[in-house]
Order: structure tokens, then C-alpha cells, then sequence
């Protein structure tokens, strides 16, 4: 599906979409299904009434659901995210020595600026994904020595909304959550 949006093929992602909502049993896919489907009417369509009309189904359908905390946030009806998203696991507490900082600014438009912290060397990953679980940005894949680095993200090309940065190397896990507001 992913595949289909970057090709600009909307109307078959959301027909594809709608199949896996109605066919598939399974409670999990069909709550993703229909929010992906609101995520596609916002941000690949710019239908803000579609959108509104799908996220209303899922706020009723899912009211206490963590996801709906982002339904909300996305259609302006909360200024903030209480909640974790657990999409991402974000790890609280690093191997000594590991740490991944908040971005700043956060929220951002359009660039923000991430800070990350390892004790040895090895490979490290930083990539950011959409609220989707979708690979958005690789900002770092490469061996790293021992060290303090910065690393600028531009969302300039992506829409408004929640996104996730993970680092990963060395067994080590941390993911963070940031808001692109534009």
C-alpha cells in the first residue's frame, strides 16, 4: 500500500484498504485499516471532510484506543499528547551511556535538530517513521565512533502530524516521539 501512495495511486490504496477493513476478522488490522484510511483522505487527498468523517467512525468505535489521542490531536480538537504511543516501544531507561534527547524545536516546521549520545563504537541507525509505521527518513546508518552527535531533520516534503525517530545499534533501542506542525 505504502507503494501505491508514493505512486500517487490514492484511489487504489483506499480501495485495498477498505477491502482489509471489511474482509479481514482480525479487530487489530481493521482499527489500523481505518486509520491508515483517515491518514490517507488527510494527507494524500487533502480531504479534510473524508478524513473527519473516517476519524469519526474511529473515535467512536475506539474511544479509549491511544490512537485516538492522535485522531484528536491531528483534527485539532486536543493541543497536546498525554499518552505514550506504543506503536514504538520507547525504551526509558538506555544501557548507561546511550542517550537519545528530545529534538528541538518540538513540535517543529520544518526542520528540527536531533542530539544522540554513544558510549562505544559501532553501527547506528536514526530513522524516522510515520504514525503508520512507515520509513520515512534514514538519517544515519553507518558505524559510529564513541561520541556526541547532531543530526538535522527537514519534514519540509512531509505532512503535519506525529512522527517517531529510533536509534538503534550496539542491542540498544530508543525511540521518541515529535510533532510537525505546519
Amino acid at each position: 500500500m505504502h507503494q501505491l501512495l508514493i505512486n500517487g495511486n490514492q484511489k487504489e490504496a483506499l480501495n485495498i484498504n477498505d477491502v482489509l477493513e471489511k474482509e479481514v476478522s482480525d479487530k487489530t488490522a481493521n482499527k489500523l485499516a481505518l486509520f491508515r484510511k483517515g491518514f490517507i483522505y488527510l494527507t494524500e487527498e487533502n480531504n479534510r471532510t473524508g478524513a473527519e468523517k473516517v476519524f469519526g467512525e474511529f473515535i467512536t468505535k475506539y474511544p479509549e484506543d491511544e490512537l485516538t489521542e492522535i485522531v484528536n490531536y491531528t483534527l485539532g480538537k486536543t493541543n497536546e499528547l498525554n499518552k505514550a504511543v506504543t506503536l514504538f516501544e520507547e525504551e526509558k531507561t538506555a544501557p548507561e551511556g546511550f542517550v537519545l534527547d528530545d529534538c528541538y524545536p518540538n513540535p517543529f516546521n520544518p526542520a528540527t535538530t536531533i542530539r544522540y549520545k554513544i558510549p562505544q563504537d559501532g553501527h547506528i541507525s536514526l530513522k524516522v517513521y510515520d504514525m503508520l509505521g512507515r520509513e520515512v527518513a534514514q538519517l544515519v546508518n553507518e558505524v559510529k565512533r564513541a561520541g556526541e552527535y547532531t543530526v538535522n531533520f527537514d519534514g519540509s516534503k512531509l505532512s503535519s502530524g506525529v512522527y517517531i525517530y529510533k536509534l538503534v545499534g550496539n542491542n540498544v533501542n530508543i525511540s521518541k516521539k515529535m510533532i510537525l506542525m505546519k
